[in-house]
């Protein structure tokens, strides 16, 4: 035996216990799992939800605190500087940390967190207040052409969402102007006050008012029609062939001890499994895609491979 694998197993042997002991201990106190975005959101809604039933699987409850601002930004630096000990984790988005990072100066990238685990992709969904004229995205485009004053959209700045009306914009030749929210919540609100023509978000957001009647979906964007709005045509359908399935998921900021990750992403398989959280989620027309640990990283890298060129669209 070569000296450098002997003293390779001999490091192994040291540092596994030390590991295991991280595990056993972890964690010592409540862990707070940051959103970044506004209450009421998609991002915030379903995270709430997993939340509560982590604690079935954890000694310390699992906080959930919004730090909203800078479109996603503001809480995810917080996280980003947060001791890398696995008592403070990010709801982690692909606008916010894929799309955000390519579209304005910020000091972090996709890859300047550990993924636990994705919780679910979701078809994001165009819809106005209901006494708005439009049934449909193709009205509301041929609509654009006629106004003098551009019809609004709600949105984070430099989302999958932004991008992708930017992209109707453009595909269509229409002025849609963007009115910036801090997440699906405010967005919500500004629609149905009558302040904002659209909101493209998520079914969580979106779907209780699509129920309701105040607002009516334009449009879907995924590959094909969403289950829950078999009724609504998606965007390529209309002529716009954009697909966008956002993910919502955790992660721990760079460096948390691989003990601990694994025991995180112990406790995220738990959840996703459990009969509580997979009955909330589907009242919220949200579907499980649980994606854990590298093969997590992965689909961060995948995403931001993919929307690298489309972000420099809303660059600023």
């Amino acid at each position: 035996m070569t000296r450098v694998v002997l003293l390779a197993l001999l490091s192994a042997s040291v540092l596994l216990p030390a590991l295991t002991a991280v595990a056993a201990d972890y964690p010592t106190k409540p862990i707070e799992l940051v959103v970044p975005w506004a209450p009421g959101g998609r991002a915030d809604i379903i995270i709430r939800l997993f939340a509560a039933n982590a604690g079935k699987h954890l000694p310390q409850p699992i906080v959930v605190v919004n730090k909203p601002g800078g479109s996603g930004a503001t809480g995810t630096i917080a996280v980003m500087n947060a001791p890398a000990d696995g008592h403070t984790l990010l709801a982690a988005t692909v606008g916010g940390n894929v799309i955000r990072p390519l579209t304005a100066s910020l000091p972090y990238r996709y890859d300047s967190f550990d993924p636990v685990g994705q919780i679910t992709a979701s078809t994001l969904i165009l819809a106005s207040k209901a006494d708005r004229s439009w049934k449909n995205l193709t009205e509301l485009v041929a609509d654009a052409k006629k106004r003098a004053t551009p019809p609004t959209f709600a949105c984070p700045v430099g989302a999958i969402p932004h991008i992708a009306m930017v992209a109707i914009a453009q595909r269509g030749g229409v002025d849609l102007r963007l009115v910036p929210q801090q997440g699906d919540g405010p967005s919500v609100t500004a629609v149905l006050g009558g302040h904002v023509d659209t909101i493209i978000g998520s079914p969580a957001a979106i779907l209780p008012h699509l129920k309701t009647g105040d607002m009516r979906a334009l449009a879907t964007f995924g590959e094909a029609r969403d289950p829950a709005l078999a009724d609504v045509p998606t965007a390529t359908e209309q002529g716009f062939p954009i697909v966008a399935t956002p993910w919502t998921g955790i992660a721990a900021p760079k460096g948390t001890p691989p003990a601990v990750l694994a025991r995180l992403r112990q406790v995220f398989e738990a959840v996703v499994r459990e009969p509580e959280f997979v009955a909330g989620m589907d009242k919220l027309g949200e579907r499980i895609t649980p994606i854990v640990g590298e093969a997590f990283a992965a689909r961060w890298k995948q995403d931001h491979d993919l929307w690298e060129g489309p972000a420099r669209i809303v660059r600023k």
